[in-house]
Parts: structure tokens; C-alpha cells; sequence
């Protein structure tokens, strides 16, 4: 079904999606096959098509819940995006149904976005604004479930989707009515402080990439990397790594051999100078030492200065017997990170120390993960070109600083491999509550364990690819060892 849908086929799909024997699966795909069919259509045109195809989805999604076909979004927050077999949390399994609700929510969200955007920039205001109250309608009504509140699900958002695709539109309507210049930063500029969104920045640079505009797009992806800690690099299925993806590869397809070397300089130089924090290496030692401090308050000596009363009259008869109590810092020892006056029942999902350590640790490696398989690319890249007289001592060049830049990543990947095996996880008890959660953090251990070696490996992979562009030997080197070797000493 989902197939004939993107290949344009939409009776076929709608036929072969309605003789699906399983109601939730007959559900699902009758939905998917209309969401995945309404950007093509956007784009030939056909607004008022896209906008009943939209109606027909939400009609669907309704049904769908009230009969069982699709997860009811309440058992989202009663049960923590979990299946209770029983009772117990012991007995309780990831509810795979969520995980497709969220992922229809998000696609939902963004066609609706995307038909405001070619409304707007079409000049067909009604279509715009009947698009967008079906889109706040169904948004308040989703951002009542509070999924948002529940760890390690993807967040979707009602009113805040409303708020950036209705940026989205405005902008993007006012960027076509300039003329679509390419390579318009100055424009760009004066929009990009109100982007606060992952999928306003997706959206646009997505506009962008579309019409080969890669100057722009980079421009507007290294504001959204100088933003990480506040817009996040990945949500649903907007992320940063796919568009910086997509960025090199309308880099790599310029035919001009200079301006594509120029091109690719920039990029990893401009990623270099926004990313901050995110470039550098994570050192586990360091973020559970941060946590420590977290849980402790945080708070240094000086800190206990009491300003507030800092010039009151002494009275030492008065405050004779206060002065026992100099020394004395207040500390809460109910403080247990629940609000309740009694804990019914051990941790909720989410909240362990190691799975606090993993949420903090895991998008910095994704993102170097990317930037190891951007090097890669674009060494490969300029393998296949044949570099003229003017270009190759400075590809040459800065090749080698790569070079260096992924050896010194490859000692630090090493680094934190070891910090990881090293890892001690305390015991919770001999209990049964104890036991799964000492469970759940080796989980997260191994899931850290996982990313970080996948990551040293794209980097091992990019120190060869580049390695052989400029004909250097990787173990003619005393900073670097052969993949085989960085493997074995990683894992002794």
C-alpha cells in the first residue's frame, strides 16, 4: 500500500490498504498511504487535493482510536508508553503502538505545515487558514495527552508545531515573493533569531536544499548547530544529520571543481566554529562528576553567604546560641526527585543514573558519528575529481589537517570506550525493584558502549578514506594504528 501510494498510485493503495486483515494494521497503513502521497501533490499544485487527503487522515485517526485500532493517547501517560502485562512494572513491555501513534502525529503535524507553507506562498489565504484551524484544532486537542512528559519518547508538540509552521509559512511565503535569490544570507538573517524549533529549521533548510540553494542552507544549519542547547539537533524525523547530509551531497554534485573544493572547506570549517561543546569528545568521568554536583545542589562555599542580611546589627548575646549552628549546611534529605509525600514504588523509567548519564552523552556522539561519515564523503569526494594545479596543494593541505583533527578524535573515542567498560553501576539491593533497576542501567551502558564504538569506527573509517587521497600510510604514523589494532586496544 505504502508503496503503490509513493509511486502515485492512490486507488491501488487505498484498495490494497482496505483488504488488510488486522484492524490496526489496516489503519495504519490507510493513513500512511494518504500521508506519504500529500507532499508530491503539494508540490504539483493540487493544494485543495492535499488538504481533503489531510481531512481524510484525521477523520481516520479518530476512528482509529475510538475503536481500538490505534493506541488511545492516554495510556501514553497512565503507562509510561509501556504494555502492563500485569500488574507489576517487572511485567510491563514497550508498547510498540506508541511509537506509531507518535510517528503519525509527527507526519500529520508536518504535512499540515508544508500546505500552510504553499498556501501561503500561492497567495490562497482561505486554504491557509482552513488548513491551519483543522491543524490547532487537532493540535490542543493532542498537547492534552502531555506526552511530552514521558522519558525517552519522542516529543511531539501541538501548539508549538502550530507556532513554527505558521513561522514557517510566513517566511517562506515573504523568501518567494523576494524572488527566491539564491544565496540570499542577508535575508535569511533577518528571520533566523525567530526560528526556535527543530522543525522550523528542518522545514526551511529542506525549502532550501529542494531548490539547490546550498549556501543558504549551510548558513542557516551552522545558526541551528550554534543552538544545539536550546533548539535540539533531532526530533521525530527532523534532524540535523540527515539535512548536513544532504548538504554535502548538493556540494559534491557542483560541477564546478573549485567552487566545490571551496565549498567543502567552509563546511567543516563553519561546523568546527559553531558546534561548541558538541565537537569536542564527551568524557563520561566529567558528566557524572556534573551530576554529583546536580544532586548535591550544586553549591560551593561562597554560595552560602548570606547577602540578604549581610549588614544587620551583630547582637552576640542574642545570636549566642545561633552560632553553634555556623557550620551547619541545610540539606533535604526528602529531596528524592518526587513530589509526592510517599514513594509507592522504585524509580520511574527514565530517571537512573546512568540512564541520566546516557540521555546527556548520546546526541554529542550522534553528531560526531555524522561528522566522521561527512569526512569520509567528502573524501571521497575529492578522490573522484581530479584536482587542478591550483587546488591540490591546498586540498592536500587541509586533508591532512582532517587528518589530524580525526586521529586526535580517535584517541579521545578511545578515551571514553574505556571510561564506559571501567564504569561501575551500584547495586540497588537484592530485591526484585532493585535488580531491574541495576538491569536498565547496564542496558544504557551497553546502548553507550554501542554508539561510542560505532562512532570511533566512522572515524577509523574516514582516517583510511582520507588517508589514501593523499597516499599516506595510516601506521606510517606514531599518532595513529591500523583499524584492526585501534580495535583490539579499545576492546583489552
Amino acid at each position: 500500500s505504502w508503496m503503490f501510494a509513493r509511486m502515485g498510485f492512490e486507488q491501488a493503495s487505498c484498495e490494497e490498504a482496505s483488504v488488510i486483515p488486522c484492524l490496526s494494521a489496516r489503519f495504519e497503513s490507510e493513513i500512511q498511504s494518504r500521508l506519504v502521497m500529500v507532499p508530491r501533490i503539494v508540490r504539483s499544485g493540487e493544494l485543495e487535493k492535499a488538504r481533503q487527503l489531510i481531512n481524510e487522515v484525521i477523520d481516520l485517526l479518530h476512528r482509529g482510536i475510538e475503536c481500538g485500532g490505534i493506541v488511545d493517547p492516554w495510556n501514553i501517560l497512565a503507562f509510561q508508553g509501556l504494555f502492563p502485562l500485569f500488574f507489576t512494572r517487572e511485567d510491563s513491555i514497550p508498547d510498540s503502538r506508541v511509537e506509531v501513534l507518535l510517528d503519525i502525529m509527527g507526519q500529520i503535524f508536518d504535512v499540515c505545515s508544508l500546505t500552510m507553507s504553499e498556501a501561503s506562498a500561492a497567495g490562497r489565504k482561505d486554504l491557509h487558514e482552513a488548513v491551519l484551524h483543522d491543524f490547532r484544532t487537532l493540535a490542543e486537542q493532542w498537547d492534552r495527552y502531555a506526552t511530552t512528559t514521558v522519558n525517552d519518547l519522542t516529543h511531539v508538540e501541538g501548539i508549538k508545531s502550530v507556532e513554527a509552521a505558521t513561522q514557517v509559512a510566513r517566511v517562506l511565503a515573504e523568501w518567494r515573493t523576494a524572488g527566491e535569490s539564491a544565496g540570499d544570507i542577508s535575508f535569511w538573517r533577518q528571520h533566523v533569531e525567530d526560528f526556535d524549533a527543530t522543525s522550523s529549521f528542518a522545514q526551511v533548510v529542506t525549502a532550501l536544499l529542494d531548490r539547490n540553494d546550498h549556501v543558504a542552507a549551510m548558513g542557516l544549519l551552522m545558526q541551528w548547530l550554534s543552538r544545539a542547547e536550546t533548539v535540539a539537533l533531532e526530533n521525530g524525523p527532523h534532524s540535523i544529520h540527515r539535512m548536513l547530509h544532504r548538504l554535502l551531497q548538493c556540494i559534491c554534485d557542483q560541477p564546478d571543481e573549485i567552487q566545490r573544493w571551496s565549498s567543502l572547506r567552509r563546511l567543516f570549517a563553519f561546523m568546527e566554529a559553531n558546534a561548541g561543546s558538541c565537537w569536542e569528545i564527551p568524557s563520561l568521568g566529567e558528566f557524572a562528576e556534573q551530576r554529583k554536583k546536580d544532586r548535591k545542589g550544586g553549591k560551593d562555599a561562597k554560595d552560602d553567604l548570606d547577602l540578604e542580611h549581610l549588614f544587620d546589627r551583630d547582637d552576640s548575646e542574642e545570636n549566642l546560641l545561633e552560632a553553634a549552628w555556623d557550620d551547619v549546611t541545610y540539606r533535604d534529605s526528602t529531596d528524592d526527585g518526587n513530589a509526592s509525600d510517599t514513594m509507592d514504588g522504585p524509580s520511574s523509567p527514565g530517571t537512573t543514573e546512568f540512564e541520566m548519564l546516557y540521555r546527556q552523552i548520546e546526541p554529542r556522539l550522534k553528531f560526531l558519528h555524522t561528522v566522521g561519515s561527512l569526512w569520509g564523503i567528502a573524501a571521497v569526494c575529492v578522490a573522484r575529481s581530479a584536482a587542478t594545479s591550483e587546488t591540490a596543494a591546498d586540498q592536500k593541505e587541509h586533508l591532512r589537517e582532517w587528518l589530524a583533527s580525526i586521529r586526535s578524535r580517535l584517541n579521545g573515542m578511545g578515551e571514553l570506550v574505556r571510561e564506559v567498560r571501567d564504569y561501575e553501576i551500584p547495586s540497588m539491593g537484592s530485591g526484585l525493584e532493585g535488580n531491574i533497576e541495576y538491569d536498565v542501567q547496564m542496558q544504557c551502558r551497553f546502548l553507550l558502549m554501542q554508539n561510542a564504538l560505532s562512532t570511533t569506527v566512522e572515524f577509523l573509517m574516514a582516517e583510511r578514506l582520507i588517508g589514501a587521497v593523499i597516499a599516506e600510510d595510516p601506521a606510517g604514523s606514531k599518532d595513529s594504528v591500523s583499524l584492526d589494532r585501534q580495535l583490539s586496544r579499545l576492546s583489552g
